[in-house]
């Protein structure tokens, strides 16, 4: 599944630069080459113009295109061979002039064979964890770390349905995914659970955004109020594959977040998007402080899933 196209683009802006880098430091080895050797760069240009010359005789006599092609390789092997001699006795590696990759295997493209290469992979996931409310917390809240021992025995069960419930949303993913409300008490494993979806989902190139309530609707406030410039981050969470929102009830709730929330879940619907959200407000109390508009559109189409009242944050491992 692929990244949002502009934040995909960011990422593959650095690969570019990158490219230049390595280039400019190509050219600066090969300076340092020509000036003890001059002969070396004479030779380069023969490589060059020896496969351009071959390429224009093919074309004027494609009857003989075999021989061309031989003796173009023969001559190119010899200049090569000469070249290293000079190079080595000039005190540099054979290899000194080669263009140097992070990634040999796409070349600092991004790309094998049209497809996306392992480290663009990793460094896209990399990148989308930072720009999370809780990249310090992701890369160890994961499924491998949820500990359901750390539960009481009578919360075990509830616990590992949730858990099974999470992990079928990863792996259903893109396939008429539903949305998720995770609600109970403060430490109950809310947060965590959700960051195990959004860990896995980023590792299979999903477009995830993760945004605290207070800091989603701080940032459309200074949206509205032309205090910071935030629409890129807007759009972002109208755009995203997934859209998680954790400690829902913690902002200060107002007729302007209120709206936005309905606009965000509404959009999100259309654009068949799906959105998790965590909170320690019981559907009681969701109806009794958001609009009847935005509870409904709740309790219609969230599953809504039930965290037993266990404060875990003092446990260690989790939260």
């Amino acid at each position: 599944m692929p990244f949002n196209g502009s934040f995909y683009e960011e990422v593959l802006k650095t690969y570019e630069q990158r490219r230049m880098m390595r280039r400019r430091e190509r050219d600066l080895r090969l300076q340092e080459v020509y000036a003890r050797d001059a002969e070396i760069e004479a030779l380069d240009v023969k490589v060059q113009s020896t496969g351009a010359q071959a390429m224009m005789q093919i074309l004027e006599n494609p009857a003989q295109s075999k021989e061309i092609s031989q003796k173009m390789q023969t001559d190119i092997a010899s200049f090569l061979a000469e070249r290293k001699r000079r190079m080595l006795a000039a005190g540099f590696a054979e290899d000194y002039t080669e263009m140097v990759y992070d990634c040999p295997l796409c070349e600092d493209t991004g790309y094998v064979d049209g497809k996306i290469c392992e480290c663009l992979r990793t460094r896209a996931a990399r990148a989308m964890k930072v720009s999370s409310d809780i990249a310090p917390m992701l890369d160890a809240q994961n499924f491998e770390n949820f500990n359901l021992n750390l539960f009481k025995p009578e919360n075990r069960e509830i616990m590992q349905e949730n858990l099974m419930i999470a992990k079928k949303f990863v792996e259903n993913f893109g396939l008429g995914s539903n949305n998720l409300l995770f609600y109970g008490g403060a430490g109950c494993g809310k947060t965590f659970l959700s960051s195990c979806i959004a860990n896995a989902l980023i590792e299979n190139n999903v477009d995830v955004v993760y945004k605290s309530a207070v800091r989603l609707f701080a940032d459309y406030l200074d949206h509205i109020f032309n205090r910071a410039d935030t629409k890129k981050a807007l759009a972002r969470v109208m755009d995203a594959q997934l859209l998680i929102i954790d400690d829902l009830g913690t902002e200060a709730v107002n007729q302007h977040t209120v709206s936005y929330l309905f606009q965000i879940m509404n959009e999100r619907a259309i654009r068949n998007k799906p959105t998790v959200i965590s909170t320690n407000l019981t559907p009681k109390e969701i109806s009794g402080t958001y609009t009847e508009r935005v509870s409904s559109r709740v309790f219609e189409r969230y599953e809504m899933v039930e965290f037993p009242g266990e404060d875990l944050r003092l446990k260690k491992n989790l939260l």
